[in-house]
């Protein structure tokens, strides 16, 4: 895979990590960025709790969508949701979603 892009009205390569910069630029303030963000941050963010157990993988309109291992997790986590809720907005600010729902992870 090439490291750089063909740009076709200036006949010069760019370079991938230039474009990415930008794209990551603009993405920063939507639920994209904050996904990315709680992705990335999760266990600091989630805590001992979630942790280890569980992955954000989607916000749908002002939902969190949680990717948990197994329906025994998801049955103890269920009743921290408000508790993760409070806790993000207390380090993050005002959230896109108010709800939390966990799904059980696929197996492969």
């Amino acid at each position: 895979m090439s490291m750089y892009l063909h740009d076709k009205n200036k006949r010069d390569l760019t370079n991938v990590s230039d474009v990415l910069d930008g794209l990551i630029a603009r993405i920063a303030g939507t639920t994209g960025g904050l996904l990315l963000h709680l992705k990335t941050a999760w266990p600091e963010l989630a805590g001992p709790s979630w942790s280890g157990r569980s992955q954000p993988v989607r916000i749908d309109t002002d939902t969190l969508i949680v990717e948990v291992e197994n329906g025994s997790v998801a049955s103890l986590l269920r009743f921290e949701s408000t508790t993760l809720i409070n806790d993000l907005e207390a380090t993050l600010g005002a959230l896109p979603f108010t709800k939390v729902r966990l799904r059980v992870g696929r197996r492969n």
